[in-house]
């Protein structure tokens, strides 16, 4: 047998393995379980071999094993051997859905991906969580003294107290205005982001299965 086809072979032996293995975990078995139900073999020391040298990739696989397999975990042959990623067998509504859901899935990673970033990027320059409690605190406290600003005794006694808080006050309502446009900034982010996911950008799938290339034919 050539290098090549060696080559193509343990590809082969991986793929199926490593789809085996999803289509297993897909129909909720573990290994003891699929040994038994596949070989109706029980070995209750070493349950778990076989299952394990098939599914890493290692061991030549038998035919009738592969129709066992798509038998016992409800699959496609298509989707063991890596030409598809529709997981039924004969379900039309499934292979739509596959589709669909195949077609979203790279989008609407790459748009939470985004949208993370830009999160934390806007978030990394609001005040931080002692700054506000600053602000609530100097807040508070303009509140109590406008509140003694009409006394006359007071007024006249703590003229440079007023003043002061006056001050704060306006430092205050500058720092509450600053967090307002970070805020702002974050939603206009957040909605130009999802504005740009639906104005039809092509969207990117991703395959459940590795994929193979077969040699094509020599011309003769």
């Amino acid at each position: 047998m050539s290098e090549e086809n060696i080559t193509f072979d343990r590809k082969l032996y991986k793929v199926v393995g490593h789809n085996a293995k999803l289509a297993r975990e897909i129909a909720g078995l573990n290994r003891k379980e699929a040994m038994q139900l596949i070989w109706a073999y029980r070995n209750d020391k070493m349950f778990a071999n076989r299952v394990s040298e098939l599914e890493c990739g290692e061991k030549k696989i038998e035919l009738k094993t592969v129709f066992k397999m798509c038998e016992v975990y409800g699959c496609s042959a298509d989707f063991i051997l890596g030409f598809s990623d529709e997981f039924e067998r004969n379900n039309l509504a499934a292979k739509y859905s596959g589709m669909v859901f195949q077609s979203i899935r790279g989008s609407v990673l790459e748009a939470t991906e985004q949208l993370c970033m830009n999160v934390s990027k806007s978030i990394s320059h609001l005040p931080p969580f002692q700054g506000e409690l600053l602000k609530n605190s100097s807040k508070q406290l303009t509140e109590v003294i406008k509140k003694h600003s009409h006394d006359l005794v007071f007024k006249a006694e703590y003229a440079d107290v007023l003043e002061a808080a006056k001050e704060l006050e306006k430092n205050v309502a500058m720092f509450e205005m600053f967090f307002a446009k970070q805020m702002r900034q974050m939603e206009l982010s957040m909605m130009s982001l999802l504005e740009s996911e639906n104005s039809g950008d092509e969207m990117s799938s991703l395959k459940l299965t590795h994929n193979i290339e077969f040699r094509k034919p020599e011309k003769v």
